[in-house]
């Protein structure tokens, strides 16, 4: 068996593992297939305090590469070839592109008037009423899978690689902050959908999640905007607290990306 494919088998078990949402990977079955001489390997580990080197999980897959990357340049480059550190790549694009996708693909979905009303009509929580509906009648999780998959897809990696990448994602923060954007965002279409059909009071103005986005954005809420003068602010702040050129704008970012979705939605109802 040639050195690519002990590779890529590595990379299979560990997404059998990843997909188990077992990380306590083990690598001893590996290290004679991969030519690794497992008592340097565990001196080398203890010596940068890496105390379980057997298991391949979080706290020690840097101390493996930099003892591969080291001692076998050749293992290194075919485990880097077979996707072996695919993780969700960059996290704000894929943050950016579930959102994005994700609102195009819940304005698409068809509302039930018959639904929403009967719900609406059975309770006097309002919020608790649009939840509701979202957990009867839209399938976000199964809408976030579909992007998943699409996003990994478009990455281009060996298949063992890509289901890596896939368990990664499905286990991510930004899967779950995904889904809070798109969900909010649904409350906001469904809240506005609901006063058209004349189920609720038309509320004046902005919702207070719209004028919570603006001030994220660095706007005045109470002033006036076209969607294109938010969109230009957007990307101006997006530019200034993106991590690479702030290290500390990782949450920032993300925040601002979660206001822009709010904001898409709210604009998009406005104009009809």
């Amino acid at each position: 068996m040639s050195l690519s494919e002990k590779a890529a088998r590595v990379v299979k078990d560990l997404a059998a593992a990843a997909c188990h949402k077992d990380w306590h990977f083990e690598l001893a079955a590996h290290y004679n297939d991969l030519g690794l001489e497992v008592t340097e390997y565990i001196r080398y580990a203890y010596d940068r305090r890496c105390y379980d080197p057997q298991p391949l999980h979080e706290g020690n897959i840097p101390v493996f590469l930099d003892f591969v990357r080291k001692k076998k340049p050749e293992l290194f480059e075919q485990l880097q070839r077979a996707g072996f550190f695919s993780g969700p790549g960059d996290e704000l694009q894929l943050l950016d592109f579930l959102t994005s996708a994700g609102l195009s693909r819940l304005g698409a979905l068809p509302i039930d008037p018959s639904l929403l009303e009967i719900l609406l009509a059975a309770s006097q929580d309002t919020l608790g009423a649009l939840e509701m509906y979202i957990a009867t009648a839209v399938p976000l999780d199964a809408l976030l899978s579909e992007l998943v998959g699409l996003y990994v897809r478009s990455r281009d990696l060996l298949p063992e690689a890509a289901e890596l990448m896939l368990a990664h994602i499905l286990h991510s923060h930004d899967y779950y902050r995904s889904r809070q954007t798109l969900e909010q965002a649904m409350l906001l279409h469904l809240q506005k959908e609901a006063e058209r059909l004349g189920l609720l009071s038309r509320t004046s103005g902005l919702s207070a999640a719209a004028l919570a986005a603006l001030k994220e954005l660095g706007l005045d809420p109470f002033k006036s905007y076209s969607f294109a003068a938010i969109k230009k602010q957007y990307r101006a702040e997006l530019k200034l607290h993106h991590p690479d050129r702030n290290p500390a704008g990782q949450e920032k970012t993300m925040a601002l990306i979660q206001a822009y979705a709010i904001l898409s939605i709210e604009y998009e109802e406005s104009a009809t």
